[in-house]
């Protein structure tokens, strides 16, 4: 049987989905090396913790530069920690090319800072959607989003300081790419803000790889929103999204940090 949802239920999920993965989203820079411009801005990134340890999850091509993998000790992730600024002790990477997924595990330590200053910023593995490429056949065609676009985020070399506003974002599966095992999501250069006023003009796309991608369980009142994949690139232009089932982000975790 075919479920018609609302506009006004799509209206409120979208604002509590905001409150919900605001605090796993992300932004990754990196050292440039450059005087004066000491810090780049690559992509968005979620928060992850899996099986107890914790991990920051992208796109690949997020963390690459000049078609070279930006090395470990480059990346920088910061968070606020007590009226500072401090950086994500990383401890190892893993990447997939053909897959385009890069995870990075965060230091215990490292993790526990940042939650003391936001809880429940590392999402929970109970959250992810085991059947991702299922789910717009089996489920629902509604997929939640926030990335940060890089449209909307300022460095200020001078004072230190970098000023991001991040989008939600709510659309629709158009299909799943059976070749590329990609689930291909609807975009728009306009869409309708959160009060329900249609026009709305949306940023650019570029800077939201990387983020994290949601399903809608609509039975499930205390937790609706499921870990569906990573956002790998799109064009507004276009119409289009493709999202990385988050089943082989799993799969790079299981052997890469958990296989001995």
């Amino acid at each position: 049987m075919e479920i018609i949802i609302e506009q006004e239920e799509l209206l409120q999920k979208s604002k509590e989905f905001k409150l919900f993965s605001g605090p796993v989203l992300t932004r990754i820079f990196n050292k440039t090396g450059v005087a004066g411009y000491e810090i780049g801005t690559l992509g968005s990134a979620g928060l992850l913790k899996y099986k107890d340890r914790f991990f920051v999850v992208t796109a690949k091509h997020v963390v690459t530069l000049n078609n070279e993998l930006i090395p470990l000790a480059d990346i920088v992730i910061p968070y606020q920690y007590q009226g500072g600024t401090k950086a994500l002790t990383l401890l190892k990477q893993a990447v997939d090319s053909d897959r385009d997924i890069a995870i990075f595990e965060v230091a215990q330590t490292s993790a526990e800072f940042m939650e003391q200053e936001q809880n429940n910023c590392f999402l929970e593995d109970g959250l992810i959607y085991e059947d991702p490429l299922g789910y717009f056949e089996k489920k629902c065609n509604v997929v939640f989003l926030h990335g940060i676009s890089k449209q909307e985020t300022e460095l200020d070399y001078d004072a230190y300081v970098v000023d991001m506003t991040t989008t939600p974002y709510t659309t629709f599966i158009d299909r799943v790419d059976e070749a590329s095992e990609r689930i291909v999501l609807m975009a728009d250069v306009d869409g309708t803000n959160e009060f329900g006023q249609p026009g709305h003009p949306l940023p650019d796309f570029s800077g939201m790889s990387g983020s994290f991608a949601y399903s809608y369980q609509r039975e499930d009142t205390e937790n609706p929103f499921r870990l569906l994949g990573i956002l790998s690139n799109g064009n507004k232009e276009a119409g289009f999204l493709w999202v990385i089932p988050i089943s082989e982000a799993v799969e790079i975790l299981e052997k890469e940090f958990f296989s001995n």
